[in-house]
């Protein structure tokens, strides 16, 4: 399924910034880098991933990504929670940030 490349785009240049390399967020995704190169180069969408991609990266793929600047120290603690955990705490973070904006 193809997508907006500029997610893709987004993506790597969060990576870059960052100073992470293609396999180490693969690992940190549980992903392969393969997948990591598909999601950068646009070719597919992390849909199943999002919540952890976005916590990992400190960014939101929406519309209007936007980078958060988040310490090393918050992104190893998010790292470790399960998918359950962190797609709750995502939707947590949507929540209030949707408060915040009036929505």
């Amino acid at each position: 399924m193809a997508t907006d490349p500029r997610i893709g785009t987004t993506i790597a240049r969060r990576r870059q910034v960052l100073g992470m390399t293609q396999q180490q967020l693969a690992d940190a995704l549980g992903v392969s880098k393969s997948t990591v190169a598909n999601w950068e180069s646009g070719k597919h969408f992390p849909l199943r991933k999002l919540g952890k991609v976005e916590a990992v990266l400190g960014i939101r793929l929406d519309e209007n990504p936007q980078p958060v600047a988040i310490s090393r120290e918050l992104r190893e603690m998010v790292g470790s929670l399960t998918p359950d955990e962190q797609e709750w705490v995502m939707g947590e973070l949507r929540q209030a940030s949707a408060r915040r904006r009036g929505g």
